[in-house]
């Protein structure tokens, strides 16, 4: 019964062993655990913030971009206002060089036909 008894108290202490060397082994795995973590934590923190300032910069690229193309429609714009303008002057000033022209064709005739026309029939009533 000793005997059996010194086994059994042997076999408990291995085991009770074992249980501890397992137990340093888990405690180590976790501390290495821990450790990844914090250093995936701090290497994800610190991308994110390099992530988060290339965000930032490229909106304010874009931000910039989209002023100067707001600011080429503006322009361009006011261009296509003024080509407008001036057409429409260009247009105006043929108007009046087509009526001008008109008058002076007018002015023409009357003297260079109807007043010569007018007295020769003077001429031709009173004689």
């Amino acid at each position: 019964l000793e005997s059996e008894l010194s086994e059994v108290s042997l076999e408990r202490d291995r085991k009770s062993q074992l249980i501890a060397e397992l137990q340093s082994r888990i405690d180590g795995l976790e501390d290495a655990l821990k450790d990844a973590r914090s250093a995936t934590t701090e290497t994800f923190e610190g991308k994110n913030e390099d992530l988060q300032s290339q965000v930032d910069a490229l909106q304010h690229d874009l931000s910039k971009i989209t002023r100067e193309k707001e600011k080429l429609w503006l322009e361009k714009t006011k261009v296509e206002i003024d080509l407008k303008e001036i057409k429409l002057d260009h247009k105006a000033r043929d108007i009046e060089q087509k009526e001008q022209n008109a008058d002076q064709r007018k002015r023409r005739w009357a003297t260079y036909i109807l007043r010569p026309w007018l007295l020769f029939r003077r001429s031709d009533t009173e004689s």
